[in-house]
């Protein structure tokens, strides 16, 4: 079982995914900021604090342009949604994000965690995603969502990381996500009223498979 290093990250990811890949672009101005902290009652984990500050700005730069921006300590994602801009219904957006460790890998087998056999990732992601609204006139919107999205990641070990560990090669990815969503939820801790069903395809394609850890002893 792997988990990542700062939970900041899947805690931003959450909420990105949640505002971009997985919805419409948000009309509403928004203005959040998130701080939180998680302790295991038993053993020793990875740092598990977080702080995010996460904007939601309609009507930037011109009347149908959107910033949607989620910035922490050493990670930074944001999107520009152009409402209609392909037809009615149908809005572009354009993805940049990344930052240090945003791609930080920590061991735990069984339980343990394995600082030998974690390493640090630093990446960033160029994205465009579609959202087509398939149904303007009902309560409850159904939305189609594309978005294809290129990814870049820098590995290396850190201090912790035992001698003769060998961290991955560098590489490049390209992930498509396809699906579609009915309803949803703002981005809040206690919406007043949420409802979601949602089904989606996702691929992956990397530019190597190179062997890493002790001896090329797994594959990334």
């Amino acid at each position: 079982m792997n988990s990542r290093r700062f939970r900041l990250l899947p805690f931003l990811l959450l909420l990105v995914v949640s505002l971009s890949a997985n919805a419409q672009i948000d009309p509403v101005k928004r203005q959040l900021l998130q701080l939180g902290y998680n302790q295991p009652l038993e053993g020793k984990g990875p740092i598990a604090g977080y702080a995010l500050y996460f904007l939601n700005q309609p009507g930037f730069w011109k009347t149908n342009v959107t910033l949607r921006l989620a910035v922490a300590p050493v990670f930074a994602d944001a999107e520009l949604g152009f409402a209609d801009v392909l037809g009615e219904n149908t809005d572009l957006g354009i993805g940049l994000s990344g930052g240090g460790f945003a791609d930080t890998h920590e061991e735990i087998r069984v339980g343990r965690h394995l600082t030998g056999e974690s390493f640090t990732g630093h990446g960033g992601e160029l994205s465009a995603s579609l959202y087509h609204l398939l149904n303007p006139n009902d309560r409850i919107p159904l939305h189609a969502v594309f978005r294809l999205a290129g990814h870049f990641t820098e590995y290396q070990v850190d201090s912790l990381t035992s001698t003769g560990f060998i961290a991955p090669a560098n590489r490049t990815s390209l992930r498509t996500r396809a699906g579609l969503r009915l309803g949803g939820r703002e981005p809040l801790l206690s919406p007043e009223l949420a409802l979601e069903v949602s089904g989606w395809y996702e691929s992956h394609f990397h530019e190597t498979h190179d062997p890493f850890g002790f001896g090329g002893d797994r594959i990334a």
